[in-house]
C-alpha cells in the first residue's frame, strides 16, 4: 500500500512550513500598508487641497439647497412692497390728472420725477455741496442746458471729474483745508496772489495774478471759436477747417461785411471802452454789432451782462454816429463751471452763424478745469 508520503509527494520541511504561515499572515499587514499610504496620502498637500476643494463644493451645494427657499421667499416679499410702493406715489400723483392717460407711461415719468426732486431738495440742503445747484435754480439760469454737458459727454473723464468736484466745492483748498477738513494751516489766502481767501470761485474768476494769463487764454478761446462761426456765415475767404485752427485776424472783409477782432474802434469823441472782442459791420443790412465775451463766476452772470452792455454804451452811440449804422451790443456770457444763463440763447439767435451754445460750454469747462489742475493738483 503507497505510503502518504508517495500520494501527496515529499514530505513537507520545516522551510516550507514557514512559507505557508508567512502567507497566511500577510493579508493584515498589507491592510495596514494600504491604510498607511491612503493616510499619507490623503494629508500631503494634495490630498488637503482636495479635502478643501470638495468641502467649499458640498458646502455651496447644501448651503444652495438649505437657503434657497427662503432667499425665494424674501424676493417676493422685496418685489411685493416695491409693487405696493409704486401703487402708494402713483395714488399721491395722480389725483389731478384724467382717468383717460395712460397710467403705465405717467406712473413711470412721475415716479422718475418725484425721485428726482427729493434728490435735488436734499443736495439743495447741503450748505456746502448744495451752493453751485442753488445758483443754477435761479429764474435767470438755464437749467437743462447747463448740466447737458454731462450728457453728450464730449469731455475727457479726468475733466468731467475736475469739474463736477469744482461745483460741490470738494476741491482742497486752502479754504477748504482750513474749515472744511480742520487741518492746521495759520493762512487760507490764495497760493498764486496771497490776497484773498482762495475758494473755487476765487481761483477761476477772481485771481489778478491768474488774470494775467490763464483767464485771458480761456476767454481767447471761446472768442476764437465766435469768430470762426461768423467767418463761416459770411463766407469770408481763407478760413481754417476746424475752430481750433482758426487764427483771427485783426480786420477781415468781403462785399459784405468788415468783421474786426480785438481791435480799437476811433471816435470822434474819445470813448474809454472801445475795444470789444469782435465788431460786425454789416453795409449790406446796415446794422453793426458789438460783441463782447466774458466767463465770470457763475453767481455774477446777471450783474456781468448789464456790466458789459453799459460799459459799451457810449461806444455804440458813437458809433451809430460815425458809419450811420444801427447799433446792437450782444454779450455772451457764460459761468466759469459752465452756467448758461437765460439771455445767451436770445443773444446767440441775434448772432446766427450756427454758434453752438454746447461748444462754448465746453470750451470754458476745459479752461477752467486747466486752470484748476495747475493750481491746486
Amino acid at each position: 500500500m503507497p505510503s502518504r508520503e508517495d500520494v501527496y509527494g515529499a514530505s513537507i520541511g520545516p522551510g516550507a512550513a514557514d512559507t505557508i504561515s508567512s502567507r497566511g499572515s500577510s493579508s493584515p499587514s498589507k491592510c495596514k500598508k494600504y491604510v498607511r499610504k491612503f493616510f499619507k496620502h490623503l494629508f500631503s498637500n494634495l490630498g488637503l487641497f482636495g479635502l478643501v476643494v470638495g468641502y467649499v463644493f458640498i458646502g455651496a451645494v447644501v448651503f444652495e439647497y438649505l437657503e434657497s427657499k427662503n432667499e425665494i421667499d424674501q424676493r417676493i416679499v422685496i418685489q411685493t412692497k416695491r409693487d405696493e410702493c409704486v401703487k402708494e406715489l402713483w395714488h399721491i400723483t395722480d389725483e389731478d390728472d384724467n382717468e383717460d392717460h395712460d397710467h403705465e407711461k405717467i406712473k413711470s415719468f412721475k415716479f422718475k420725477e418725484i425721485q428726482q426732486n427729493r434728490l435735488r431738495k436734499k443736495l439743495e440742503e447741503k450748505s456746502l455741496h448744495g451752493q453751485y445747484l442753488k445758483r443754477v435754480n435761479n429764474i435767470e439760469h438755464s437749467v437743462p442746458q447747463t448740466f447737458s454737458w454731462l450728457r453728450r459727454g464730449q469731455l475727457k473723464p479726468a475733466t468731467e471729474a475736475t469739474i463736477v468736484a469744482a461745483q460741490d466745492q470738494a476741491l482742497r483748498t486752502r479754504n477748504y483745508e482750513k474749515y472744511i477738513l480742520k487741518t492746521k494751516i495759520d493762512d487760507d489766502r490764495c497760493r498764486i496772489c496771497q490776497e484773498k481767501s482762495e475758494t473755487i470761485d476765487h481761483i477761476l474768476s477772481a485771481c489778478p495774478q491768474l488774470a494775467k494769463h490763464e483767464y485771458i487764454l480761456r476767454h481767447n478761446k471761446i472768442c476764437t471759436y465766435v469768430h470762426w462761426c461768423l467767418c463761416k456765415k459770411y463766407n469770408i475767404p481763407g478760413i481754417a477747417t476746424r475752430w481750433y485752427e482758426h487764427e483771427p485776424k485783426p480786420v477781415v472783409n468781403n462785399e459784405e461785411v468788415t468783421i474786426l477782432y480785438d481791435t480799437q474802434i476811433h471816435t470822434d469823441r474819445t470813448v474809454p471802452a472801445n475795444k470789444p472782442d469782435i465788431v460786425i459791420k454789416n453795409l449790406k443790412e446796415k446794422h453793426c454789432t458789438l460783441i463782447d465775451i466774458s466767463v465770470p463766476c457763475d453767481k455774477n452772470l446777471i450783474s456781468k451782462e448789464a456790466e458789459k452792455k453799459l460799459k459799451y454804451r457810449t461806444l455804440a452811440i458813437e458809433v451809430s454816429k460815425m458809419w450811420n449804422l444801427k447799433t446792437l451790443i450782444v454779450p455772451v456770457i457764460i459761468g466759469a463751471l459752465g452756467t448758461i444763463p437765460q439771455t445767451l440763447h436770445n443773444n446767440i439767435k441775434t448772432l446766427e452763424g450756427n454758434i453752438s451754445i454746447h461748444k462754448i460750454q465746453d470750451i470754458a469747462l476745459c479752461g477752467s478745469a486747466n486752470i484748476l489742475r495747475k493750481t491746486i493738483y
